[in-house]
This record gives structure tokens, C-alpha cells and sequence, in this order.
């Protein structure tokens, strides 16, 4: 009798478990994913910095047509004019470019909440549908027929093991009501986003429309005054010839500059060797144990052929961590940052063909488009060893690095260093200058001794 007891108990312990297994088993895994805070944030973060881009971008436009506006009508048919209106068409292509970026990573994210929505939905479906069958078992098993299912016990054991269950099933069923409250403000939660994201991404297709129909208008008005330009065929090669030996002009300036600052180093070079010859002559002579002052002299001496590490801005612009620019210029290759801030590459390192002037040109550097008065950062610790000026280019600054490497900021209006100097990376060195054309932009070289490298190469990717 005993046995038989203990089976029937047995059996509706494993009745009740099974309906509290069907009741709490939906899985909640996709909603946990679904609200991740730091995928939200790293999301906000990426918008943020798009949009501060697209800002920088649209900033420079206004520069080179506020400047084109300003313009006699005459200076309107000249060769800065047409300048003027390829850095602006090169602006705008950029421009459309990260609208179309940040379009394709916002359908991505639109695609993701869809999913997202579908499976809360689902989930919510199968939580009032459990909640239906505890409803129904409610009515059962419920507050009415508790007292008889307790007196219906074949013993006092059975109805206290009886009266917990009943417990256990009626917390489950307050568990049930909470989670289907949480569903719900789940779904509700990812509609929302989804709807401003829908509203983010009609904008961004507004706003793109716009920047097309403003290129092509750009691309027309430079097609117009190429095309007027060409007839005037020895008014436009003079332009030309004036263009070349301006830009011959700005490279050689700079050429001078890097082979004075190598002869500069030579020369500390030689006199470092001389000091330190002139002191082992003067050890060699000496009998006399060397001191502890003595020893400390020397090793003073000879950590003066050694080049000393720059120091590293802690903490500098928000978009770069200075913190990853090694002191030892050789390791810095792809992952120097930008000398500015929202730039973009109009004129790249080598031979740049012009297709509308059909001239090819060699830079010894990159230019970058820039907002007028923007801030010159150093790319890396060193020392300031040359500050000159060129009326058509501006001011030049050349930085000293480990490794014999330099580094040149042309065109700069303003200069926040002065000649020795020691500057971090990171340091603010200068302010962006105007160009005769309109805009600004910020010529930067790297080199190695007499070799110029390719800047492209040691920036930072985007």
C-alpha cells in the first residue's frame, strides 16, 4: 500500500514538472541578443563619427564655393577656377560615397532588427500559448479545487507534498505573466528603433539625391569652363606653364630644406665621433682608475650618439589613439595617424594625371582637402629643425624623427611651434592655410634621409 502510494506520488511530481517544463521552456536567447549595450553603443559611435565626416566634407564644399562666388567673372574663366570646381566635384564623390556607406551598414542593421522582431514575436506567440494551457490548469488545479486535491491525499506526506506543488505552480504561472510582459516591451523596444531607423535611412536617401544633383551640376559648370578654356589655347598654356613652376617651386623649396637638414645631422654625426675620439685619446692617456665620475661622464657621452626616443601625446585627438605611435619611427608603417582631422586625399604620392588638362604631375607628397583654419597635428614625437615661408605655399615645417626619418607640413597659415622645438605626437603644430584656387589644403611628406617616401603608405587606413 505503501509502494503504491509512493508511485502515485511519484507520478504526479512528474506530471507537475512536465507542465511547469512546458511552461518556462521558451528560449530567451534572441532577446538577450537583440538589446546588446555594447553593440548599441560601438553602432552610436560609428554614426557619430559619419556624421562628423560628411560634416568636414560639406564644410570644405562651402569653402571652395563661397571662394568661387567671390570671384570676378573674368577670374571665373581661369585654370584656379577649374581647380576650384574638381576639388569641389572630388568632395562631393566622397560625400556620396559615405552616405552610401553608412545606407548599406543601416540596411544591415534594419535586416537585423527585422530578424530580430520576427523571433520576439514567435516567442511571444509560444509564451500565451503555455500561458493558456496554466489557465486552463489553473481552473483545475486552481484556489477552488485546492482544498479538495489536498483532502483527496491518500496521506498527510501526499497532501504536503501536494499543497508545494500547487505553490510552485501558481509562482510559475506570476513568472509566465512577467515574462510576457517582457516580450512584449521587447517587441515594442525594436519597433521603435526600427522606425527611426526607417525615418534615418529616408533621410539619407533625401540627403544623398541632393549631393548627386549637386555633383552633376559641378560636373556640367567644369565641363562648361574646360570647354572655354581650350579655345583660348595660348591664354590656357600660359595658366599651365604659371601652375607647373608654382608647384616646381613649392618642391624644390622643400627638396633645399631636407638636404640642409641632412647635412645637419651629418655634421652632428661627425661632431659626436670627434668628442667621443678626443675623449678615449684623452682616456688612453690617463692612468688613473677611472672614478665613479668619471664613469658616470662617459656613459653620458655615449648616450649621446644614441637618438632619444620622443615622447607620445597621452592623450590627443578622439578618433586616434596616440598610445599606439612607437617611439622607433621603422615600426610606425600603417599606423601613423592623419596629420589632420576629416581630410581627404585630392592629389595622392607619384605621378597624378590630370584627364581633363592632359598633364601628368610628380608629388613628392599627398595633398589634403581640409576645412579652412583647420588643426595640424605631428604625426610622431621629434624635434622642429626647420620653419620657412613661401608666399604662394605658405609656411613649411620640418620635423626631425628617430631614424633619420622627416616629416614636412606645407601650407600652413599659422605655426604653433618654434625652431628646436621637441613635440609629441599628436601636438597641434599649426593651422591649415587658404589655396589661391579657394579651399584649403595641407601638403605632407615623409622621408628617409634623401629619399621621400609614399605617405599613404604609413597613415593609418580609414
Amino acid at each position: 500500500m505503501v509502494i503504491c502510494r509512493q508511485k502515485n506520488n511519484k507520478v504526479w511530481y512528474k506530471v507537475m514538472v512536465l507542465a511547469l517544463a512546458v511552461i518556462i521552456g521558451v528560449n530567451f536567447s534572441a532577446w538577450a541578443e537583440a538589446l546588446k549595450p555594447n553593440d548599441i553603443e560601438k553602432l552610436s559611435k560609428q554614426r557619430q563619427k559619419s556624421q562628423y565626416i560628411l560634416q568636414k566634407l560639406q564644410h570644405q564644399i562651402k569653402d571652395y564655393q563661397k571662394k568661387l562666388d567671390q570671384t570676378s567673372e573674368s577670374e571665373k574663366k581661369s585654370l584656379l577656377a577649374l581647380k576650384n570646381l574638381s576639388k569641389q566635384v572630388m568632395l562631393y564623390k566622397q560625400v556620396v560615397r559615405n552616405i552610401q556607406s553608412q545606407q548599406s551598414k543601416l540596411k544591415s542593421e534594419i535586416r537585423k532588427k527585422t530578424k530580430q522582431l520576427k523571433q520576439a514575436e514567435l516567442e511571444l506567440k509560444a509564451l500565451k500559448s503555455d500561458f493558456t494551457r496554466y489557465a486552463i490548469a489553473i481552473y483545475k488545479f486552481g484556489v477552488k479545487n485546492e482544498l479538495e486535491v489536498l483532502f483527496s491525499a491518500s496521506s498527510i506526506n501526499q497532501a504536503i507534498i501536494r499543497k508545494e506543488y500547487i505553490q510552485h505552480f501558481s509562482d510559475f504561472g506570476k513568472v509566465k505573466l512577467r515574462e510576457i510582459d517582457r516580450k512584449k516591451f521587447e517587441i515594442t523596444t525594436i519597433n521603435k528603433k526600427l522606425s527611426r531607423q526607417y525615418a534615418e535611412s529616408k533621410q539619407l536617401l533625401k540627403e544623398k539625391k541632393s549631393q548627386l544633383d549637386d555633383l552633376q551640376k559641378t560636373q556640367n559648370d567644369k565641363e562648361t569652363l574646360l570647354a572655354q578654356l581650350k579655345k583660348d589655347k595660348r591664354g590656357f598654356k600660359k595658366q599651365l606653364q604659371e601652375s607647373q613652376k608654382k608647384t616646381r617651386t613649392i618642391q624644390n623649396k622643400i627638396k633645399k630644406l631636407i638636404l640642409a637638414e641632412e647635412r645637419a645631422i651629418k655634421a652632428e654625426i661627425a661632431k659626436k665621433r670627434r668628442e667621443e675620439a678626443m675623449r678615449r685619446k684623452l682616456l688612453a692617456k690617463s692612468k688613473k682608475t677611472t672614478t665613479k665620475k668619471e664613469s658616470k661622464r662617459r656613459r653620458s657621452d655615449v648616450a649621446l650618439e644614441l637618438e632619444p626616443s620622443q615622447p607620445m601625446l597621452k592623450s590627443g585627438p578622439s578618433d586616434f589613439d596616440y598610445n599606439l605611435v612607437a617611439s622607433d619611427f621603422d615600426k610606425n608603417m600603417g599606423r601613423l595617424p592623419w596629420p589632420v582631422h576629416g581630410g581627404v586625399i585630392v592629389e595622392h604620392f607619384g605621378k597624378n594625371k590630370d584627364k581633363d588638362l592632359k598633364i601628368v604631375t610628380f608629388n613628392n607628397g599627398v595633398d589634403i582637402s581640409v576645412p579652412i583654419g583647420s588643426s595640424v597635428y605631428a604625426v610622431a614625437g621629434g624635434k622642429v629643425t626647420q620653419i620657412a615661408y613661401l608666399p604662394t605655399f605658405g609656411n613649411i615645417i620640418l620635423i626631425r624623427h628617430t631614424n633619420s626619418y622627416i616629416t614636412v607640413y606645407a601650407n600652413l597659415s599659422d605655426i604653433k611651434v618654434t625652431s628646436g622645438e621637441t613635440v609629441r605626437a599628436g601636438q597641434v603644430i599649426g593651422n591649415s592655410g587658404k589655396m589661391p584656387e579657394g579651399g584649403s589644403i595641407v601638403h605632407f611628406e615623409v622621408w628617409k634621409g634623401r629619399d621621400k617616401c609614399n605617405p599613404e603608405i604609413w597613415l593609418a587606413k580609414k
